[in-house]
């Protein structure tokens, strides 16, 4: 589609968001290529959630048919979803699993970011004292986020 010489822009060149299913430790297991209807809220201060369709039968280039998507067969609860868009990366734990109400050939997902996890929880009834940073977070992660685990600590903090 182009508008005038000096601007020209084809729907075809946008981003498109990639998904990937992985187990509850981060392995992947499958890439998500046939979704629909994906929507979801991202704000800075909140907790992030995302929303997308699985359909249940999916048209397989290999076989010139139609066959059943097996990505369906392979979500579970509290699996992960790898999003990536644009540069910018979330993990979203699958929180709802739904098949449509009118028996349509699809299943809707309902996600939250990994971050709710920690969301809500106080940690004002650990004594820190003389501890250096490294030790809080993991004194802290091992109570209130025991699948957590702190990574790399920028030495200019510690």
């Amino acid at each position: 589609m182009t508008l005038n010489n000096h601007f020209a822009y084809t729907f075809e060149e946008r981003p498109t968001p990639k998904l990937w299913l992985c187990k509850p430790d981060g392995t992947r297991i499958e890439r998500i290529a046939d979704f629909s209807k994906l929507g979801g809220t991202f704000k800075f201060t909140n907790v992030n959630t995302l929303h997308f369709d699985l359909p249940l039968q999916v048209f397989s280039e290999d076989t010139k048919q139609i066959e059943r998507n097996k990505v369906v067969d392979l979500v579970k609860n509290k699996y992960l979803i790898d999003y990536r868009y644009n540069g910018y990366r979330d993990i979203f734990v699958i929180d709802d699993i739904k098949k449509s109400a009118n028996d349509s050939d699809f299943i809707t997902l309902n996600l939250d970011s990994r971050a709710s996890e920690l969301n809500k929880k106080a940690a004002n009834e650990i004594e820190l004292l003389g501890s250096t940073i490294p030790q809080m977070m993991n004194k802290i992660l091992s109570i209130y986020a025991p699948l957590w685990k702190l990574g790399h600590v920028d030495g200019k903090i510690i």
